[in-house]
This record gives structure tokens, sequence and C-alpha cells, in this order.
């Protein structure tokens, strides 16, 4: 986030994460992927984001639903590597928030995702993981089709934010 963010695109921000985030980790829990990866632990942010929204009086979006309800250990190590990867992007804005400061303008926003679980080894931790379950070319090509289409849908989602829909 730079200093010309604004609490709006913050707000835009959110939705679009909650959505994205309420529509995927469903998906992902009636998937294969904890019986390959029973160690993995996989934290729901969709609460933090939908408590955020709450407190800052948004709405959530009327997204459209992902394009998959069932996906392959592979599709699933895809659509985690996106999600997880959103989680980075947050401490991002957080620490941007930080540095810059927060005017009157921000009063009424809420950090509860942006605060949650630091975890800074947990994405490169599941992709050293998740290279010994994509076992051949084939399971790396379904890996990447699935974040590729997951990167997409969250594109679709934000898309929503400035159509009109942000409350």
């Amino acid at each position: 986030m730079t200093r010309e963010a604004s609490p709006v695109a913050y707000a835009r921000f959110l939705q679009a994460n909650e959505a994205c985030h309420r529509m995927l980790e469903p998906v992902l829990a009636a998937s294969p992927l904890m019986e390959a990866f029973p160690d993995l632990k996989l934290h729901r942010r969709a609460p933090s984001l939908s408590a955020d929204l709450a407190l800052m009086g948004l709405e959530a979006l009327d997204a459209p639903g992902f394009s998959r309800s069932r996906l392959t250990v592979a599709q699933a190590v895809g659509v985690v590597y996106v999600l997880e990867g959103s989680r980075l992007g947050a401490g991002y804005i957080r620490a941007e928030i930080r540095r810059h400061g927060t005017t009157k303008a921000w009063e009424a926003a809420s950090f509860a995702y942006l605060e949650g679980p630091d975890e800074p080894h947990a994405l490169r931790n599941f992709l050293a993981a998740a290279s010994a379950v994509l076992l051949d070319e084939a399971d790396v090509d379904a890996a990447i089709a699935a974040a590729d289409e997951t990167f997409r849908y969250f594109l679709r989602v934000e898309a929503l934010t400035r159509s009109g829909a942000l409350n």
C-alpha cells in the first residue's frame, strides 16, 4: 500500500479478500489436501475478514462461486499458493500502514485480518512439502493451472468492488 492508498482502497481489499476466502476455504476443506499434508495448519481467514467488514459497516460482496467445487491434491496446492500468497500481501499492507501512519480518515478501519497470525515461513514450508506430492509434470501443471484460475477469480471478485458493489 502506498501513500496514495486510502481507507476506501483498503475497504475494497477487505471485501474482495473476504469474498474469495469465504468461497475458497470450504472447497479446500473438502479437498484431499489434509490427507496429503496431515501436519498442515491452514488458518481460516474468512472469519477475521468478516469481522473487519462488520466493524467497518461494510457488507460482504455477493461474489460468484469458485469454478471448482472439488479439487485434486495438486489443484489444492495451487489454490493454497494463492491464498497464502495473499496473506503475504496483507502483511505488506499492514507494514505500510504502520510506516505511513493512519490519519483521522482511518479511524473506522479494522485490522483483524492484517493482524492475524504472523507465519512468515508458512508458504515456504508448504511449498517445500508440496514438492513431495507433486510427483510428475501433470501434477505440477494442475497446480499451476489451479493457481492461475484462483488468481483470475481474485481479479474477478476485486472488479466487483470497482463496479459500485462497495457499500
